[in-house]
């Protein structure tokens, strides 16, 4: 019973562990893996890295996290799965964002 008691008392620390800003690095990291992920599924089925930077750029985007991500879909092996490809993107993005 007791170690039950230090374990959520210990969870209910790293709780509250967590920032502001660490919780806006998670938000934006999930929407660019997001991206990611939708990006490497469209690779899959023909989309071009041409056309994928097309898009991005009709919506002004030029540079940065996002087209990171969009590049990312491309470079990363074809035969990557999903899962992995996605945690690779999230974890990167977390690592960049946090510097």
């Amino acid at each position: 019973m007791r170690q039950l008691v230090i374990t959520a008392a210990l969870a209910a620390s790293l709780a509250g562990c967590s920032t502001e800003a660490d919780r806006q690095i998670d938000q934006l990291c999930s929407g660019v893996t997001e991206l990611a992920v939708t990006t490497f599924r469209g690779r899959s089925e023909g989309m071009t890295e041409d056309a994928a930077m097309a898009l991005l750029r009709d919506q002004k985007v030029y540079s940065g996290i996002r087209v990171w991500a969009v590049k990312s879909a491309f470079e990363a092996p074809a035969d990557m799965s999903e899962a992995l490809f996605r945690g690779s993107v999230f974890g990167e993005c977390v690592k960049r964002k946090g510097e």
